[in-house]
């Protein structure tokens, strides 16, 4: 019963942000906001994962479509669940953070 409130009060809360606002915000480059690339490809960039402890490059970054995947910890996502992951925020709050980079 408790995460059905929580979706709803997700849903209301991005009722307030305008679906134009997240469609910019989610154009702006994950890659500025990772840590130092270790692998070049031509469609996606390899790095260190910054959502949790990692010595190996297993966080990849998708160019064509703004989205990553980490084969170390599973997490995935467009720009803005990487931040909500990264500072642990609601999704209002990422997109407002966002909001400073369009």
């Amino acid at each position: 019963m408790q995460r059905s409130k929580n979706k709803i009060r997700k849903i209301k809360r991005m009722n307030t942000i305008s679906q134009e606002t997240i469609d910019k915000v989610k154009k702006i480059p994950l890659e500025q906001f990772l840590p130092k690339r270790h692998r070049n490809g031509l469609r996606y960039n390899r790095y260190i994962c910054p959502l949790h402890v990692d010595k190996d490059p297993s966080f990849t970054w998708y160019k064509d479509n703004n989205t990553f995947k980490c084969f170390g910890c599973g997490e995935n996502g467009d720009v803005i669940d990487f931040i909500m992951k990264l500072s642990n925020v609601s999704f209002q709050d990422a997109v407002e953070f966002l909001k400073k980079y369009i």
